[in-house]
């Protein structure tokens, strides 16, 4: 029988008000699925009120539709089948009509912890980073146009 060692994990998250909005409108959820253990951080943008709303729906969303999937998913499928519908939700408000919440949207990074195995998904300028050994190296690469242009240039 294959012995294996404990895994210790130390969660964080890091928010930043920003320069021009007078509210934070970043949010963080914790939540069991049948995959594992999500946590999640969002990051709104768009109008003073949408931000904050998308952040929060996109938890509440990804939290919901991960319940939903049946859990013989493979992880990755079901969360790419959760941020689909909580971002059409989202979609929808921003595009019902409310000034409020028009153009409204959210980045996120989430870490999936189910055994010994984490898996690390994002969406937009969001960024998961690995503490190991004192070192800190940066997991994720951003969905913008910078990131993408410099795609296939060596650092």
């Amino acid at each position: 029988m294959e012995q294996t060692q404990p895994i210790f994990l130390r969660i964080g998250a890091n928010f930043n008000q920003g320069k021009v909005r007078a509210e934070n409108q970043d949010r963080i959820g914790r939540f069991h699925s049948s995959f594992g253990q999500v946590f999640i951080v969002a990051d709104g943008m768009g109008g003073h009120e949408g931000g904050a709303t998308a952040a929060q729906m996109l938890i509440d969303g990804l939290e919901r539709h991960l319940r939903q999937v049946p859990p013989d998913t493979p992880p990755e499928g079901a969360l790419q089948t959760a941020a689909s519908r909580a971002n059409a939700e989202i979609y929808q408000r921003a595009n019902a009509g409310d000034p409020k919440t028009a153009q409204m949207g959210a980045t996120s990074v989430l870490a999936l912890v189910r055994g010994n195995q984490v898996t690390i998904a994002h969406a937009g300028d969001s960024r998961a980073y690995l503490l190991r050994g004192g070192e800190l190296s940066r997991l994720t690469r951003d969905h913008t146009v910078v990131q993408r242009s410099n795609c296939c240039n060596p650092a």
